[in-house]
Formats: C-alpha cells, structure tokens, sequence
C-alpha cells in the first residue's frame, strides 16, 4: 500500500541506485536518510518530498 507512506528513514545505503524510486509512494512527504547521497541522487527525489540527510548513527 504504497499511498500509506508519508515518513521514510533510511539507516543504510539505499536499495538501489538513485531515489527517483521513491516517486511510488504518491503520500511520502519526509524522507531521512543516514548514509551518504551525491547531489545527483538529491536531485532525483520528487517534488513533494523533503529530504533530510544525516551522518551515519554508526559515527
């Protein structure tokens, strides 16, 4: 039920390569990510997406 997920948090590299994937989740507003992302991949995220990117919890 992807239109359920509004908040998403990442605490290991991504799935898969880029975030453009996250355009399935048509409600997702929030996404907080605990690995690195190149501004490549920041620019993939979709509009209605805020992205938040953190150091590791591990350091």
């Amino acid at each position: 039920m992807p239109e359920q997920l509004t908040h998403l948090t990442l605490d290991a590299p991504h799935p898969v390569e880029g975030l453009a994937w996250l355009s399935a989740f048509p409600s997702l507003t929030d996404v907080w990510l605990y690995s690195p992302v190149s501004e490549a991949e920041a620019r993939q995220v979709p509009p209605h997406v805020r992205l938040t990117v953190r150091p590791s919890h591990g350091n």
